[in-house]
């Protein structure tokens, strides 16, 4: 017990001793005379009666802060009536930002707890004479006296506030009526010239509490002033805008849906950790800057634009518009890709397509797949025939052989740099040709309806294998579908999909089992399956062609049509998941380190910041 009787009055004598330490004082009256001189600066005078209270910190710094950040100039201070040495003057280092005020040491005149000083200060403050901008030929004059932290000021102030204009004696009864106060219910207790003085006053009494800004304004005639100070309307704007929490709230929601729709429409809704952190980026520059919220306007404007013009770069058609006209039947029995072609599907999908429709028939080897370079194999037997080097003969479609020939001629090449217009221009006539005579808009619902029950019947099934025999033998077809890419990495999360014909990489791996029967030739799935999906593979080689696409429909001379095709960030996410998991693998093993000390002491320089922004005088 008796140690716990000495450790509490330990507690208590250290309590009162950093009790002791802080500053708590009242300004019973302070009297604010500001000059506006002709030239359009101002010399400010503060008198400021203090009293420290009992057991605070004595008052042995004040700071004061001034309107304009270091436009300012320091003049004479005294306490008391007597002077305080200039080198007390100095740049106040409590102030933020720094350079905004100073700091005075009263050094002898230190008031001491229970005292009352009076303390006076002046400093020439230049370029605070603005344009008004309700009257072209009036001025404006604002002024905010410097004020305390809370923490530090208890009670009232009686705060008299003057302005001396620089408008003579003998013009006052001319312009008396154009001198006005600016703010509702901020009308002037004293207007006029005071006895011995010459030039005319304004000023206003009011009990305050000087613990948050108090700003008065004045206009009056401007020719009284030889520098007047002219806003642009950006800055007019902006001023508005910093003092409006509202506006900056729905401006903020504003620009982030923009970027939202811009991103997710740029990206297909992939990338989604480049755009979290940018998002929060955008959110924290907002709340910290105006002038940054402000500025991401045009970055949104010009953001938007960019996806405009990507897209719109993007809609090469190749169908020739006056083809797509009312007329005739349904056109049945087109292949997937002749049918990609009718519905105007990306050329470099398309391209793709094939390529996966020739690797499924074993006509072409692929021999390096980034960048992607095949290889044809076999030989030519007629027309609609082609003999594979196991000796079987495939059937291939009218429009394959071109591409056969071309791939064959420029084996030396990556696919993407190969030149292609001849095939495609003979796959597209073959459509357009086909379609004479038909209904062009009843055949594109036709097969959009062939896409969309192809991918419920994929997603209705429930076993593996069922489903791996659906995706393999309908891929073409799945392909068409502007979110297959997706649908793929939905329907195939418990087991990948990632066909033979595309992993076996040529003959010389022996035959590859045929697809189109039962389930015993299906490869399961194992823990040794290729850890990039084939979906991935696919938008790979899509996205890859995708300047070959465009290049392509250039050359075909052809009109515009929408397509849904943009930049594919899925990697990103995917590398980003794979460093957070390797480094919260890395993190788990190990001793825990120290407490979160330094937590909180940031917390506590973030208040004092806070504070220093805030107060403006003794500490």
């Amino acid at each position: 017990m008796k140690r716990l009787a000495l450790a509490l009055a330990v507690l208590v004598i250290f309590a009162g001793i950093a009790d002791a330490q802080n500053y708590r004082f009242t300004v019973p009256e302070a009297i604010v005379t500001v000059t506006i001189e002709a030239d359009g600066s101002a010399t400010i005078h503060y008198r400021l009666t203090f009293t420290c209270m009992a057991g605070a910190h004595p008052i042995d710094i004040v700071d004061i802060g001034l309107p304009n950040l270091s436009s300012h100039t320091p003049g004479t201070a005294t306490i008391n009536g007597k002077p305080i040495p200039q080198n007390n003057v100095r740049v106040s280092t409590y102030l933020e930002p720094r350079g905004s005020g100073y700091e005075i040491h009263l050094g002898q005149g230190t008031i001491q707890p229970g005292q009352t000083g009076v303390f006076e200060f002046t400093a020439r403050d230049r370029d605070m004479v603005w344009q008004d901008t309700t009257d072209p030929e009036q001025a404006s004059f604002r002024f905010t006296p410097t004020w305390f932290g809370a923490e530090f000021l208890q009670g009232s102030t009686s705060l008299t506030l003057r302005y001396i204009l620089p408008i003579p004696e003998q013009e006052y009864p001319a312009v008396k009526d154009r001198i006005r106060w600016q703010k509702k219910g901020q009308d002037f207790d004293v207007k006029g010239v005071m006895e011995g003085e010459e030039f005319v006053s304004v000023a206003w009494v009011e009990t305050v509490r000087l613990t948050m800004p108090h700003e008065y304004g004045v206009s009056f005639p401007k020719r009284f002033v030889s520098k007047v100070r002219k806003d642009s309307v950006f800055a007019l704007f902006l001023r508005w805008f910093e003092g409006s929490s509202d506006a900056q709230f729905v401006s903020g929601i504003v620009v982030l849906f923009i970027f939202t729709m811009c991103f997710m429409i740029l990206t297909r809704g992939t990338g989604l950790t480049l755009y979290v952190i940018a998002f929060a980026g955008f959110v924290f520059g907002m709340v910290q800057s105006p002038v940054f919220h402000l500025w991401l306007y045009p970055g949104m404007i010009a953001f938007a634009l960019l996806v405009y013009w990507l897209r719109q770069r993007r809609k090469r058609s190749y169908f020739p518009a006056e083809l797509c006209r009312e007329g005739g039947g349904l056109k049945r029995g087109l292949t997937a890709v002749e049918a990609a072609v009718l519905l105007e599907v990306p050329l470099n999908k398309i391209l793709t397509m094939i390529i996966f429709g020739l690797a499924k028939k074993q006509l072409i080897d692929v021999r390096e797949e980034d960048p992607l370079r095949i290889a044809v194999v076999g030989s030519r037997q007629t027309d609609r025939k082609w003999r594979r080097p196991d000796g079987l003969d495939v059937k291939i479609w009218p429009y394959e052989f071109p591409f056969l020939k071309a791939f064959q001629a420029q084996s030396d090449k990556a696919v993407e740099d190969m030149k292609l217009d001849d095939a495609f221009d003979a796959l597209i006539k073959r459509v357009v040709k086909t379609m004479k005579d038909f209904d062009v808009k009843g055949t594109r619902e036709y097969y959009r309806s062939i896409v969309t029950r192809a991918w419920t019947m994929v997603e209705k099934e429930a076993g593996y294998e069922a489903r791996y025999d659906r995706l393999d033998n309908h891929l073409d077809w799945l392909m068409m579908d502007d979110s297959w890419d997706r649908k793929l990495r939905d329907t195939t999360v418990d087991a990948p999909y990632y066909p033979r014909w595309w992993v076996g990489h040529g003959h010389s791996h022996g035959p590859r089992p045929s697809f189109g029967g039962g389930g015993s030739a299906l490869p399961t799935p194992s823990r040794t399956s290729p850890s990039t999906s084939f979906g991935d593979v696919a938008s790979s080689l899509v996205g890859r062609f995708e300047g070959m696409s465009s290049n392509l429909a250039d050359r075909l001379d052809v009109l515009s049509s929408t397509t849904k095709s943009g930049i594919d960030l899925s990697g990103v996410d995917r590398f980003t998941g794979e460093v957070l998991k390797a480094l919260a693998e890395s993190g788990s093993g190990g001793g825990r380190g120290g407490g979160g000390g330094g937590f909180s002491c940031a917390c506590a320089c973030a208040g004092c910041a806070c504070a220093c922004a805030c107060a403006g005088g003794g500490r």
